[in-house]
Protein backbone atom coordinates (compact mmCIF):
# COMPACT_ATOMS: atom_id res chain seq x y z
CA UNK A 1 0.00 0.00 0.00
CA UNK A 2 2.82 2.35 0.79
CA UNK A 3 4.31 1.83 -2.64
CA UNK A 4 0.93 2.49 -4.24
CA UNK A 5 0.69 5.79 -2.36
CA UNK A 6 4.11 6.85 -3.51
CA UNK A 7 3.27 6.00 -7.11
CA UNK A 8 0.02 7.92 -6.78
CA UNK A 9 1.58 11.18 -5.63
CA UNK A 10 4.30 10.84 -8.31
CA UNK A 11 1.58 10.41 -10.92
CA UNK A 12 -0.50 13.28 -9.57
CA UNK A 13 2.38 15.75 -9.49
CA UNK A 14 3.60 14.66 -12.92
CA UNK A 15 0.15 15.13 -14.47
CA UNK A 16 -0.36 18.47 -12.76
CA UNK A 17 2.92 19.68 -14.24
CA UNK A 18 2.95 18.15 -17.68
CA UNK A 19 -0.39 16.66 -18.73
CA UNK A 20 -3.35 18.90 -17.86
CA UNK A 21 -5.37 17.55 -20.79
CA UNK A 22 -5.38 13.94 -19.54
CA UNK A 23 -8.91 13.10 -18.33
CA UNK A 24 -9.68 12.21 -14.73
CA UNK A 25 -11.39 9.03 -13.63
CA UNK A 26 -12.35 7.37 -10.36
CA UNK A 27 -10.40 4.43 -9.01
CA UNK A 28 -10.82 2.27 -5.89
CA UNK A 29 -8.19 0.33 -4.02
CA UNK A 30 -7.88 -1.37 -0.65
CA UNK A 31 -6.21 0.37 2.27
CA UNK A 32 -3.83 -1.27 4.72
CA UNK A 33 -6.77 -1.88 7.04
CA UNK A 34 -8.64 -3.71 4.30
CA UNK A 35 -11.15 -0.91 3.76
CA UNK A 36 -11.95 0.03 0.18
CA UNK A 37 -10.91 3.62 -0.46
CA UNK A 38 -12.24 5.66 -3.36
CA UNK A 39 -9.84 8.20 -4.79
CA UNK A 40 -9.69 10.29 -7.90
CA UNK A 41 -6.92 8.96 -10.07
CA UNK A 42 -5.41 10.51 -13.18
CA UNK A 43 -5.39 7.95 -15.97
CA UNK A 44 -5.32 7.68 -19.70
CA UNK A 45 -6.38 4.43 -21.33
CA UNK A 46 -3.42 2.17 -22.18
CA UNK A 47 -0.94 4.62 -20.66
CA UNK A 48 -0.80 3.80 -16.95
CA UNK A 49 -0.98 0.31 -15.50
CA UNK A 50 0.19 -1.63 -12.47
CA UNK A 51 3.92 -1.59 -11.83
CA UNK A 52 3.73 -5.34 -11.27
CA UNK A 53 2.79 -5.65 -14.98
CA UNK A 54 5.77 -3.63 -16.17
CA UNK A 55 8.90 -5.46 -17.18
CA UNK A 56 12.09 -3.71 -16.27
CA UNK A 57 13.76 -2.47 -19.42
CA UNK A 58 16.70 -0.23 -19.99
CA UNK A 59 15.38 3.31 -20.09
CA UNK A 60 15.99 5.02 -23.44
CA UNK A 61 17.48 8.45 -23.78
CA UNK A 62 15.20 11.10 -22.37
CA UNK A 63 13.32 12.84 -25.19
CA UNK A 64 13.45 16.58 -25.30
CA UNK A 65 9.97 17.47 -24.07
CA UNK A 66 11.08 19.57 -21.12
CA UNK A 67 13.86 22.11 -21.12
CA UNK A 68 15.00 24.80 -18.76
CA UNK A 69 14.73 28.29 -20.20
CA UNK A 70 15.93 31.73 -19.28
CA UNK A 71 13.57 33.75 -17.06
CA UNK A 72 11.49 36.38 -18.85
CA UNK A 73 12.86 39.90 -18.90
CA UNK A 74 11.41 42.22 -16.26
CA UNK A 75 9.05 44.80 -17.72
CA UNK A 76 11.43 47.66 -16.89
CA UNK A 77 14.05 46.08 -19.17
CA UNK A 78 11.64 46.43 -22.10
CA UNK A 79 9.66 49.59 -21.26
CA UNK A 80 10.31 52.75 -19.28
CA UNK A 81 7.57 54.77 -17.63
CA UNK A 82 7.49 58.31 -19.01
CA UNK A 83 4.69 59.47 -16.73
CA UNK A 84 1.02 59.17 -15.79
CA UNK A 85 -2.14 61.24 -16.17
CA UNK A 86 -4.02 60.66 -12.93
CA UNK A 87 -7.68 61.62 -12.56
CA UNK A 88 -8.63 62.12 -8.91
CA UNK A 89 -12.36 62.18 -9.59
CA UNK A 90 -12.32 59.02 -11.71
CA UNK A 91 -9.10 56.98 -11.24
CA UNK A 92 -10.34 54.43 -13.78
CA UNK A 93 -9.74 56.98 -16.53
CA UNK A 94 -6.09 57.47 -15.59
CA UNK A 95 -3.51 56.85 -18.32
CA UNK A 96 0.10 55.67 -18.19
CA UNK A 97 2.62 56.59 -20.88
CA UNK A 98 5.36 54.03 -21.55
CA UNK A 99 8.24 54.07 -24.00
CA UNK A 100 9.67 50.92 -25.57
CA UNK A 101 13.37 51.09 -24.75
CA UNK A 102 14.70 49.73 -28.06
CA UNK A 103 12.31 51.29 -30.56
CA UNK A 104 11.34 54.40 -28.54
CA UNK A 105 7.72 53.67 -29.48
CA UNK A 106 5.26 55.38 -27.12
CA UNK A 107 2.44 53.29 -25.64
CA UNK A 108 -0.61 54.51 -23.73
CA UNK A 109 -2.12 52.18 -21.13
CA UNK A 110 -5.30 52.27 -19.06
CA UNK A 111 -6.73 50.03 -16.36
CA UNK A 112 -7.04 46.34 -17.37
CA UNK A 113 -4.78 46.72 -20.42
CA UNK A 114 -2.28 43.89 -20.82
CA UNK A 115 1.32 44.28 -21.91
CA UNK A 116 3.77 41.35 -22.13
CA UNK A 117 1.33 39.27 -20.08
CA UNK A 118 1.13 41.87 -17.28
CA UNK A 119 -2.29 43.41 -16.55
CA UNK A 120 -2.71 47.01 -15.38
CA UNK A 121 -4.47 47.07 -11.99
CA UNK A 122 -4.27 50.77 -11.21
CA UNK A 123 -2.54 53.99 -12.20
CA UNK A 124 -1.66 56.91 -9.94
CA UNK A 125 0.99 59.59 -9.47
CA UNK A 126 3.58 57.12 -8.21
CA UNK A 127 3.36 54.76 -11.17
CA UNK A 128 1.50 51.74 -12.53
CA UNK A 129 0.51 48.68 -10.50
CA UNK A 130 0.61 45.51 -12.61
CA UNK A 131 -0.44 41.93 -12.00
CA UNK A 132 2.10 39.57 -13.57
CA UNK A 133 1.29 36.33 -15.36
CA UNK A 134 2.32 34.59 -12.12
CA UNK A 135 -0.36 36.46 -10.18
CA UNK A 136 1.90 38.76 -8.17
CA UNK A 137 1.65 42.55 -8.07
CA UNK A 138 4.46 45.00 -8.75
CA UNK A 139 4.78 48.75 -9.17
CA UNK A 140 6.41 50.22 -12.28
CA UNK A 141 7.87 53.64 -11.54
CA UNK A 142 10.11 55.97 -13.52
CA UNK A 143 13.08 54.51 -11.65
CA UNK A 144 12.13 50.87 -12.31
CA UNK A 145 10.12 48.03 -10.73
CA UNK A 146 9.34 47.81 -7.03
CA UNK A 147 8.05 44.62 -5.41
CA UNK A 148 6.15 44.49 -2.14
CA UNK A 149 8.16 41.48 -0.98
CA UNK A 150 11.35 39.58 -1.72
CA UNK A 151 10.93 37.15 -4.60
CA UNK A 152 11.96 33.49 -4.25
CA UNK A 153 14.57 31.87 -6.44
CA UNK A 154 12.84 30.80 -9.66
CA UNK A 155 13.55 28.33 -12.44
CA UNK A 156 11.59 28.30 -15.70
CA UNK A 157 10.84 25.35 -17.99
CA UNK A 158 9.11 24.78 -21.33
CA UNK A 159 7.05 21.59 -21.58
CA UNK A 160 5.89 20.12 -24.89
CA UNK A 161 2.89 18.12 -23.70
CA UNK A 162 2.31 16.24 -26.97
CA UNK A 163 5.85 14.86 -27.06
CA UNK A 164 5.62 14.09 -23.36
CA UNK A 165 2.43 12.06 -23.75
CA UNK A 166 3.84 10.13 -26.74
CA UNK A 167 6.85 9.15 -24.64
CA UNK A 168 4.73 8.36 -21.62
CA UNK A 169 2.71 5.81 -23.61
CA UNK A 170 5.90 3.83 -24.20
CA UNK A 171 7.64 4.34 -20.86
CA UNK A 172 5.12 4.35 -17.96
CA UNK A 173 7.63 2.71 -15.62
CA UNK A 174 9.60 5.95 -15.34
CA UNK A 175 7.36 6.84 -12.37
CA UNK A 176 9.66 4.59 -10.35
CA UNK A 177 12.39 7.20 -10.80
CA UNK A 178 11.16 9.27 -7.85
CA UNK A 179 9.83 8.56 -4.38
CA UNK A 180 7.75 11.02 -2.36
CA UNK A 181 6.99 10.77 1.34
CA UNK A 182 4.63 12.96 3.38
CA UNK A 183 6.53 15.82 5.01
CA UNK A 184 6.07 16.96 8.57
CA UNK A 185 3.28 19.50 8.39
CA UNK A 186 2.61 20.50 4.80
CA UNK A 187 3.77 18.99 1.54
CA UNK A 188 5.60 15.97 0.19
CA UNK A 189 9.37 15.47 0.33
CA UNK A 190 11.50 13.91 -2.38
CA UNK A 191 13.11 10.96 -0.63
CA UNK A 192 14.74 9.44 -3.71
CA UNK A 193 15.25 10.65 -7.28
CA UNK A 194 17.03 8.93 -10.14
CA UNK A 195 19.81 10.98 -11.76
CA UNK A 196 18.97 11.87 -15.36
CA UNK A 197 15.26 11.16 -14.90
CA UNK A 198 12.44 13.37 -16.17
CA UNK A 199 11.86 14.53 -12.61
CA UNK A 200 15.43 15.79 -12.33
CA UNK A 201 15.07 17.45 -15.74
CA UNK A 202 11.96 19.13 -14.32
CA UNK A 203 14.07 20.79 -11.65
CA UNK A 204 13.31 18.56 -8.67
CA UNK A 205 16.03 17.37 -6.32
CA UNK A 206 16.49 15.06 -3.37
CA UNK A 207 15.07 16.45 -0.10
CA UNK A 208 12.98 19.09 -1.91
CA UNK A 209 9.69 19.60 -0.08
CA UNK A 210 6.84 20.45 -2.45
CA UNK A 211 4.32 22.54 -0.54
CA UNK A 212 2.10 24.16 -3.16
CA UNK A 213 0.96 23.90 -6.79
CA UNK A 214 -0.44 27.17 -8.10
CA UNK A 215 -2.74 28.41 -5.31
CA UNK A 216 -3.34 25.03 -3.66
CA UNK A 217 -1.40 23.94 -0.59
CA UNK A 218 -0.49 20.24 -0.61
CA UNK A 219 -1.53 18.57 2.62
CA UNK A 220 -3.00 15.34 1.17
CA UNK A 221 -3.21 13.48 -2.13
CA UNK A 222 -6.63 15.11 -2.57
CA UNK A 223 -4.97 18.53 -2.70
CA UNK A 224 -2.80 17.42 -5.63
CA UNK A 225 -5.97 16.25 -7.37
CA UNK A 226 -7.57 19.64 -6.72
CA UNK A 227 -4.55 21.34 -8.27
CA UNK A 228 -4.95 19.12 -11.34
CA UNK A 229 -8.64 20.06 -11.59
CA UNK A 230 -7.80 23.76 -11.25
CA UNK A 231 -5.42 23.62 -14.22
CA UNK A 232 -7.67 21.31 -16.25
CA UNK A 233 -10.85 23.36 -15.81
CA UNK A 234 -9.29 26.79 -16.35
CA UNK A 235 -7.01 25.73 -19.20
CA UNK A 236 -4.06 27.42 -17.54
CA UNK A 237 -0.84 27.21 -19.48
CA UNK A 238 1.38 27.85 -16.48
CA UNK A 239 1.96 25.55 -13.52
CA UNK A 240 3.85 26.95 -10.53
CA UNK A 241 5.33 24.48 -8.05
CA UNK A 242 6.43 26.03 -4.78
CA UNK A 243 8.92 24.11 -2.70
CA UNK A 244 11.45 24.45 0.07
CA UNK A 245 15.09 23.64 -0.71
CA UNK A 246 17.79 23.95 1.92
CA UNK A 247 15.31 25.92 4.07
CA UNK A 248 14.81 28.50 1.31
CA UNK A 249 11.77 29.06 -0.94
CA UNK A 250 12.10 28.01 -4.57
CA UNK A 251 9.58 28.12 -7.41
CA UNK A 252 9.58 25.88 -10.48
CA UNK A 253 7.56 27.49 -13.26
CA UNK A 254 6.37 25.33 -16.15
CA UNK A 255 5.13 26.85 -19.42
CA UNK A 256 2.80 24.22 -20.92
CA UNK A 257 2.81 24.14 -24.72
Amino acid sequence: MRRHGISLISLLILCVLFFPEIPVYSLSFASEKGISVNITHILRKQIFFSFSDVKKVREPSLPVFISQIQPPQPLDRIYSLMGTFFYNEDPGKSIAVLSEINSKKVIFLKKNDIINGNRVLSIDESGVVFESVLGENFLLTQSGIKYSQTLPQRFYFNVNTKTAIDWLKLQPEFLNAIKFVPANGIGFSVQEIEPGSVFEAAGLGKDDRIIQINDIMLKTHADAISAYHEIFKTGRKVAIVKLVRNNKPVELIYILE
